[in-house]
């Protein structure tokens, strides 16, 4: 007998956002920047049961500044900064199991399995 566990809520929502300047501080000099942001959010759905079905959030930074100098026609100096940070993690959920303070988790050593969730 077969039974149909049903379908878990599943989505994916992105926000980004940039921010771009510039800047001629004379005719030999310019300063340039840019920032970006980056986030989204969806279900990871790599869990059998719907229950442990877990939001899973993104978020990325970039930054970067660069200042530009011509010294002569032919001469130009270009100086760059940068910066780039990702933030990505998969938390665990806090089921419970009715009746206890925390949702159990069997292992049977012998079938080399296990049932239920294993916290990381």
């Amino acid at each position: 007998m077969r039974r149909d566990l049903g379908g878990g809520p599943n989505f994916s929502n992105t926000y980004n956002a940039i921010i771009s300047s510039d800047f001629n501080i004379s005719e030999k000099d310019q300063l340039r920047g840019r920032y970006m942001e980056n986030h989204s959010a969806s279900i990871s759905t790599t869990a059998d049961l719907p229950v442990f079905y877990t939001p899973t959030p993104n978020v990325n930074y970039l930054s970067t500044a660069a200042w530009y100098h011509i010294f002569s026609p032919t001469l130009v100096n270009e100086f760059r900064l940068g910066f780039n940070r990702n933030n990505q993690s998969e938390p665990v959920g806090n089921q419970t199991f009715p009746g206890l303070d925390a949702f159990p988790n069997l292992v049977f050593q012998d079938l080399q399995g296990q049932i239920g969730h294993q916290r990381r």
